[in-house]
């Protein structure tokens, strides 16, 4: 009976794929006038994982984190790529998604290739599991990073970071 009440119970958590994957806040990043960004993300590439997913511009609206269907969110209020701040990408931890990421390591790569085909390329730098309360570790940085997450733990009760500079 036990076991039935715990599946009843992690089959109405997993379905609610909004809440997944987003991080506890309030308000994560205070509204703003985003400016005519020149780099558009389109394709996320990870070889040293296998990783190669369209990316698609999502939001949060009224808490709930918006997630792509088919491939990498980028969250639209953080930065432009090559911008002088955090750039916020997420995904499923699954194996056609983000699961892979939990394998990165300090030194792999990680390509962003954008709407006019240029590329921009990241070396990673950290990795770290998370509660979703720890909201700093999406906005506490200095200069440009890609932040890449998904989540992980017992019923994806963690956010795994990876964190990213540019190759320069």
């Amino acid at each position: 009976m036990l076991v039935g009440i715990l599946l009843i119970s992690a089959s109405i958590i997993l379905k609610n794929d909004a809440n997944k994957l987003s991080f506890n806040d309030q308000l994560l990043y205070s509204p703003r006038v985003l400016t005519e960004v020149t780099f558009k993300p389109i394709q996320i590439e990870i070889p040293d994982v296998n990783v190669k997913l369209p990316i698609e511009k999502t939001t949060i609206t009224n808490g709930t984190w918006q997630i792509a269907q088919n491939g990498v969110s980028y969250l639209d209020f953080s930065s432009g790529i090559g911008d002088d701040t955090a750039a916020i990408m997420y995904s499923h931890n699954t194996k056609d998604r983000f699961g892979p990421i939990l394998k990165l390591e300090n030194g792999d790569k990680i390509k962003i290739t954008a709407t006019d085909n240029t590329v921009r390329s990241y070396r990673v730098i950290n990795t770290e599991t998370v509660t979703p309360d720890r909201i700093d570790v999406l906005t506490s940085t200095k200069g440009e990073v890609l932040v890449l997450y998904t989540c992980t733990g017992f019923l994806d009760s963690k956010r795994f970071i990876v964190k990213a500079l540019p190759i320069i």
